[in-house]
């Protein structure tokens, strides 16, 4: 499966699961991964395997993700993101990572038909440079990014010129199982493998 940073764009109605829509980019914005990431967990390395880049994404440096939500447990429970960062750390890059950063009013809701983007390109990494860690931090909106009884719903993440699935993001699995919430809102999504395929390794 493949991960990929880029721009969501969502429009949906939610009591405290997500209640707006819209879109923005911004060029850096060192907040939003300033939260640690969580320790790698089986889950988390089973995901990280299954990443597998299609064909034609391998050595593209196209890092382009969509995301649909296909379980939806209850009428309110869209996932509202306000923005997302892609940080990439590489052999030599002098504790200056690649960073890519998307802003806006992200809602992921399957009732709505809402789905979310996020590109980036992976150019400026050096042909030669080995990717040791690719992560997504997506920011949920602090007032009504989850619901409070959402413990079930799930994000389908697709390589979005080829259609094929990169992996689930959960609620369940990554976001309240690993402690995040709308007061713990930077969840990290490892999207390493995918990142080292498009980028040719």
């Amino acid at each position: 499966m493949l991960l990929l940073a880029g721009l969501l764009t969502l429009s949906c109605s939610d009591d405290d699961g997500g209640t707006s829509g819209g879109s923005g980019v911004a060029d850096s914005d060192p907040t939003l991964a300033a939260a640690p990431a969580a320790a790698e967990e089986p889950a988390a390395q089973e995901a990280a395997a299954e990443q597998a880049a299609p064909a034609g994404a391998v050595s593209s440096n196209n890092f382009d993700l969509k995301f649909i939500q296909t379980n939806q447990p209850c009428a309110s429970c869209g996932i509202w993101f306000d923005s997302a960062e892609l940080v990439v750390n590489y052999n030599g890059d002098n504790n200056k990572p690649f960073r890519k950063v998307q802003r806006g009013n992200l809602l992921i809701k399957q009732a709505s038909g809402s789905v979310g983007k996020f590109q980036a390109n992976l150019n400026a990494i050096p042909a030669g440079a080995g990717i040791t860690k690719a992560t997504l931090f997506m920011r949920l909106n602090t007032h009504e990014g989850i619901a409070n009884s959402d413990n079930s719903s799930v994000i389908a993440v697709y390589d979005r010129p080829s259609g094929t699935k990169i992996r689930n993001i959960t609620a369940a699995g990554d976001i309240k199982g690993k402690g995040y919430s709308k007061g713990n809102p930077n969840v990290p999504i490892d999207f390493t493998a995918y990142a080292k395929q498009v980028h040719g390794q």
